[in-house]
């Protein structure tokens, strides 16, 4: 797949020239993959973060998604056979990628999106278009502003790029308006962003040792409560009062159910509900919902 190839440089950028890590030769990470993955670049940002929903609806199966950065996305199937299908079927595929092909452990060229949030812009220049301009002075936009009155926060937007480094963007840029000049600054968000189709496989890898905890402690309850009559007696009073305090303080262990922690936030412009994983943390959780991702981490 010749426009994921990156070839070898030692001018990439930020990649200084005193500090080598010699590789074995043979390292070959997820060679079990090979074969039967394909790996390609998605058209756009909304066909990356429906992706399960696409592949869903055309009846693909036995599929598990894995982001690897940027627009790029790796499919891995049961076994080749599916794979090949899948990447012979051209007509199906060319609707959600640019291009598409076997993973075999070639080299990929290192994409990410970087969130880029706005300080100083005036309320009466705070148009969408204002914020993707100023974003394009350092990526490309894949994720324009969706800034409006339905927002309580009007004093700063968020826009998302491609870049092809992995430096945190902070610089500063000047509006020119009519005889007026104002200054704008420009950071990262620092919030970890994944795409929220890959939430299902997020939840799964944390519920599991959650509901291995909770199930280890309702084993042991129970054969703590067969020793005597009496004792079983005080141990069901304690187990609802704990149940009790459970709820009220969840530890931080256990995951909360499915919607306790659901953003009120719907992706501005395809209104596809985006679910983001972890604690409430007020504008980052709503930077996350509008943007079509979840946390990590």
């Amino acid at each position: 797949m010749k426009n994921l190839e990156v070839p070898v440089n030692s001018d990439i950028h930020g990649l200084g020239s005193d500090k080598v890590v010699d590789v074995h030769g043979e390292t070959n990470a997820f060679f079990d993959l090979h074969g039967r993955a394909v790996v390609g670049r998605v058209n756009d940002f909304h066909c990356l973060i429906n992706m399960k929903v696409n592949l869903n609806k055309a009846e693909i199966s036995g599929f598990k998604l894995h982001y690897i950065g940027g627009l790029n996305m790796l499919i891995s199937f049961e076994d080749d056979i599916d794979a090949s299908v899948f990447v012979l079927n051209t007509s199906l595929w060319k609707e959600w990628f640019v291009s598409l092909d076997i993973w075999s452990g070639q080299s990929l060229a290192y994409a990410r999106i970087a969130w880029l949030k706005f300080q100083g812009v005036p309320l009466q220049l705070a148009e969408n278009r204002v914020f993707n301009d100023i974003a394009a002075l350092f990526g490309k936009v894949v994720k324009g502003s969706s800034l409006s009155l339905d927002d309580w926060d009007l004093s700063s937007s968020y826009v998302g790029v491609l870049v092809d480094h992995g430096a945190s963007i902070v610089g500063t840029a000047t509006l020119k308006w009519k005889n007026k000049k104002f200054k704008v600054w420009i950071m990262e968000e620092q919030e970890i962003w994944v795409p929220d189709c890959m939430l299902e496989e997020e939840r799964k890898s944390r519920n599991y040792g959650s509901d291995m905890e909770v199930r280890n402690s309702e084993e042991g309850n129970d054969s703590s409560s067969e020793e005597d009559g009496e004792s079983e007696v005080r141990s069901d009073n304690e187990l609802d009062e704990s149940t009790g305090m459970q709820d009220l303080e969840r530890p931080e262990s256990i995951s909360p159910p499915l919607g306790t922690e659901q953003s009120k936030g719907i992706n501005a412009d395809d209104g596809h509900n985006s679910v983001f994983i972890g604690t409430a943390r007020g504008i980052d959780d709503e930077f996350i919902s509008k943007n079509g991702g979840i946390r990590r981490g």
